[in-house]
């Protein structure tokens, strides 16, 4: 597998590119996901902007194969996603709720870019996806879910207009004093 690890010191004043071509390896080898397959082609652009602070830019086109929520059969969602981020040296903790700031103790000297990447496309899944048509589920799976079905909605029980909470009386009780 290729590095995604960056030497942050010896990155020139200048824009840097690394490209990638990913697979369904690459999205388990840090943690389990439910991305079974993907051809996707990642550029990486780094420019060091200062002395301790890079701007960072995650580009990718490509595609995944996920579960269909509704038949779990494969299917297949586009990766096509950007993500901008700021890398800097924090000597003290800093309002970090930025999405787009990356703070790294001082001294660090490596940048592990390969969370990163795999997190930029994971947020790229739909939080729902099943096929678009229901068709091209698997017919088997639904019509098992079919079978489980139910068809009419448990009726409520009946109201008792009559009964009343007696911790209600005792206030209606209040209000009709006064």
């Amino acid at each position: 597998m290729a590095s995604f690890v960056l030497k942050l010191t010896s990155l020139p004043f200048e824009r840097q590119t690394f490209t990638h071509q990913l697979d369904g390896d690459f999205f388990n080898e840090i943690g389990p996901s439910e991305v079974r397959s993907a051809d996707v082609a990642v550029t990486l652009s780094i420019e060091r902007v200062a002395q301790n602070e890079w701007q960072i830019r995650i580009d990718a086109e490509g595609t995944m194969t996920v579960p269909c929520d509704r038949c779990l059969d494969d299917m297949t969602v586009p990766a096509d996603t950007h993500y901008d981020l700021v890398a800097r040296y924090a000597d003290t903790p800093e309002n970090d709720t930025d999405d787009g700031l990356l703070l790294m103790p001082a001294g660090t000297d490596e940048l592990d870019t390969a969370p990163i990447i795999r997190d930029t496309l994971l947020l790229a899944i739909p939080i729902t996806h099943s096929h678009d048509d229901e068709r091209d589920c698997n017919a088997e799976m639904i019509a098992r879910l079919n079978e489980h079905l139910t068809t009419e909605m448990p009726s409520p029980e009946p109201a008792d207009d009559d009964a009343t909470d007696p911790r209600w009386d005792a206030l209606k009780k209040l209000q009709s004093d006064n």
